[in-house]
């Protein structure tokens, strides 16, 4: 790396070494050391280029006895075959003086030995500096502002080829700061600037000029071997990415690792997986990388795994150990098998994921003995990641085609799923050829649209009613407070925080505006909750008040939440009755005819379907199973109209629901947008009828002023009379049947933005009939015009 970034000045000294070994020769304590560190300090102290700055390092092979004397409090003679230690000008990463070890593993020809960290050399150039200011930082000024970053050095062994990691200890104890001048004075705007800009060197350069300090001495360098720990802490890193058993490049990584933890560069990796129980999970399985139990031969020519090394682990749940094939006696086929692989030394794990076993991983040697139960325990740490991860596998390869569609499209319904694995089959087909491959346009053309709602009555109106009595009962609590507290302490800000209670609970009067619930809350959170721990111990009275008021507000939403959560949970409880009604049906209603389908929840449940020859991949389409699922959604309007009636008891807030079917003679076609994951009508015409579908909820009769949709009534909206005729054909039936009133009205509706010229009939169900109590799908009969369509 380029040392000429390093903006300070830096110059090697043996001073503090030299003070080291006067220390030891002063020590009042005789020992062994002391008459060598005397002799050794008399005799630096005669050659006066060794004291001081040395500038000429060739000084120091001039000196060369004398001097590893002095690095032997340092480097110890007992040690010098084995340790990894260098030392070099004060943060410059080139060696002076380094052992054996350190030279052949670490440095290049300039001596250098900081390539090939974990860090880039930009941001080491740059750690150096910011070290540098750290330690100013706090010797001169008490701020620190420390950072550590761990430096992990890797090597190739030159013998095995795998990778090896080594740990940078730096020790600065031989260093000595020289400021050059008078520092500046730092103020405390300064330090957070700093420490919001940490990495700037240039802001630390205009704080604090570089040419003030002056690093004299030398700093040890030792390196420490860190292979097994950091081997681990990659292959769990590693395991953890969601992706690494989804092809050959993550498998290799991984048998990388092992290689790399088990420092055995012929080790091999297998993983094998089984999706059913455990005695056919081999012949089920699916291979993960290089499997040896799914390998071509294995595979063709062992046809059961009793008593194998596989059924064992599998069985006991631990790691089974075969430390020679060759000499193995009673070898299973399964076990000839794999040496014939050049497999010796066999490892076979169980990856156990929620109580199953969901697979195995194996590990091979050529060499007998090398996997052996004391080097096992560095695998049975990281099984659970691998059974993880071959779980994710497991999943991703369960739904390959599915994952294709989930990334292009959406979750898929069923009914039109075959088209869209067309289209991803059709697109992996074509990424073969070309990597910029689009997933062609899904058009459903000529489809019937048939669209339900079931909504709540002024649901805005009884949400915002039930908000604003918590509001106001969250204030009025509040006031007994302030009330109890000026009781005993009489102070003209009790009385202005009355009044500004007073005034807010007189806004909720006139209704709920937009804002009101934000400007409470903060109002209470700023002005009233912070005076509690303030005036709690006045009196008796304010504390039982502060007590009621802490007990009424709830502890998520930090509001009185009573009105609003009866009102949720009432909404909630039609919600899921009527989706319960509508999930349980149209799971039949796809059996009339495939179809598809979407379901909404808000304040009540909206759905549409689409049906039509373009929909469905192998039945053809007639126009009996149209009016088949129009009759079918009629009935099922019936049955959630008076599922509400049964409901509405068990509700805290009374709810009144209303129901209304749209109706279009006219197919159209519906396109699925891939940026916005969704199915819509496609085409300018087409639009027209989603604003319908948006807008006629909110339709009046013409001439009065009511509202279109009633309480227990179902609302058919048309636009042909052809459209009126078919349903009142379905009017009568249910009437016979005992579904519906005999009150038709026949009515035109006032014109809406971009809607013109809307009918409607409108008829009372029957909720007290006794035609409810049987199941829906009994009620659809169809069979003999089907048989009829079925002969023409």
């Amino acid at each position: 790396m380029n040392n000429t970034n390093f903006p300070f000045k830096t110059t090697f000294s043996l001073n503090k070494l030299i003070d080291f070994w006067r220390n030891t020769a002063n020590n009042a304590e005789e020992c062994i050391g002391t008459e060598f560190a005397r002799k050794l300090v008399s005799d630096v102290e005669k050659i006066p280029e060794l004291n001081g700055i040395i500038t000429d390092l060739t000084v120091l092979d001039k000196h060369r006895e004398l001097v590893d004397a002095l690095m032997s409090a340092i480097f110890p003679p007992a040690y010098l075959n084995t340790n990894m230690t260098s030392i070099s000008l004060p943060l410059i990463s080139t060696s002076i003086y380094s052992t054996q070890r350190f030279k052949d593993y670490f440095e290049d020809e300039n001596r250098s030995f900081t390539f090939n960290l974990n860090v880039s050399p930009e941001y080491f150039d740059v750690g150096k500096i910011i070290t540098v200011y750290a330690t100013v930082l706090k010797r001169v000024y008490n701020v620190d502002m420390t950072v550590i970053v761990p430096l992990i050095r890797t090597i190739t062994d030159k013998d095995t080829g795998l990778e090896r990691y080594f740990k940078l200890n730096l020790d600065d104890r031989f260093i000595d700061v020289q400021f050059h001048g008078e520092l500046p004075e730092i103020t405390q705007e300064q330090i957070t600037l700093l420490s919001e800009n940490m990495f700037n060197v240039q802001l630390w350069q205009e704080i604090i000029n570089p040419e003030l300090i002056e690093f004299r001495g030398f700093l040890v360098v030792n390196m420490f071997e860190v292979t097994d720990q950091e081997a681990l802490s990659k292959l769990k890193f590693d395991l953890l990415d969601k992706n690494i058993l989804s092809g050959q490049t993550g498998f290799t990584v991984l048998e990388n690792r092992i290689r790399t933890m088990f420092r055995n560069p012929d080790l091999k990796l297998g993983i094998a997986s089984f999706s059913d129980d455990k005695t056919r999970f081999i012949r089920t399985g699916t291979k993960i990388g290089s499997s040896f139990i799914l390998s071509e031969s294995c595979a063709a020519k062992c046809t059961d795994y009793d008593d194998s090394i596989y059924e064992k682990a599998v069985n006991t749940g631990e790691p089974q150990i075969l430390y020679d094939l060759n000499i193995l006696p009673n070898c299973t086929k399964v076990e000839k098998e794999i040496r014939g692989l050049g497999v010796r030394n066999l490892m076979v794990a169980p990856l156990i994921s929620e109580g199953r076993t969901i697979g195995v991983i194996e590990l091979g040697s050529s060499k007998p003995g090398a996997l052996n139960s004391i080097n096992a325990l560095k695998l049975i740490e990281i099984l659970p990641l691998f059974s993880l991860a071959l779980k994710r596998s497991l999943e991703d390869m369960e739904s390959r085609i599915q994952s294709v569609i989930k990334e292009k499209c959406t979750a898929v319904h069923p009914a039109v799923e075959w088209r869209f694995r067309r289209a991803a089959l059709n697109l992996i087909e074509k990424e073969n050829s070309d990597e910029f491959a689009q997933m062609e346009e899904i058009i459903f053309r000529d489809v019937y649209p048939l669209y339900a709602l079931s909504d709540i009555r002024n649901s805005s109106l009884i949400r915002n009613k039930s908000i604003q009595k918590d509001l106001r009962d969250n204030l009025r609590l509040a006031r007994e407070i302030i009330l109890a507290a000026s009781a005993v302490k009489l102070m003209p800000e009790f009385e202005h925080i009355i009044y500004k209670i007073d005034k807010h609970i007189y806004m909720l009067e006139d209704g709920l505006q937009t804002g009101d619930e934000a400007n409470v809350a903060s109002f209470l959170k700023k002005e009233i909750e912070p005076l509690f721990e303030s005036i709690v111990n006045l009196s008796a009275d304010v504390n039982t008040a502060i007590d009621k008021y802490k007990n009424a507000v709830d502890k998520d939403l930090g509001l009185i939440y009573r009105k609003r959560k009866e009102y949720d949970q009432s909404v909630k409880l039609l919600n899921e009755n009527i989706s319960s009604i509508v999930d349980d049906e149209e799971e039949y209603a796809q059996t009339i005819y495939p179809h598809y389908f979407e379901k909404y929840k808000t304040d009540g449940v909206e759905y549409t379907m689409y049906i039509g020859d373009a929909i469905s991949e192998k039945e053809r389409f007639h126009p009996v199973y149209l009016r088949n699922l129009r009759l079918w959604q009629f009935l099922l309007m019936c049955r959630v109209a008076a599922m509400a009636e049964k409901v509405k008891p068990m509700l805290k807030i009374k709810l009144e629901l209303a129901h209304l079917i749209l109706v279009q003679n006219v197919p159209l076609s519906i396109r699925f947008h891939h940026d916005q994951k969704k199915f819509d009508v496609d085409g300018t015409y087409n639009v027209h009828y989603e604003i319908m579908k948006k807008r006629i909820d909110k339709a009046e009769i013409r001439g009065k002023e009511e509202r279109l949709t009633q309480p227990g009534k179902i609302a058919i909206v048309y636009t042909q009379q052809n459209e009126a005729n078919e349903y009142l054909q379905y009017i009568e039936y249910l009437q016979a049947k005992g579904f519906l009133k005999k009150d038709v009205e026949f009515m035109e509706l006032e014109d809406l933005q971009g809607v013109y010229g809307l009918k409607a009939l409108r008829v009372s169900v029957d909720l007290e009939s006794a035609v409810f109590e049987n199941s829906l799908k009994s009620d659809i009969n169809y069979n003999k015009e089907l048989k009829e369509f079925i002969k023409s």
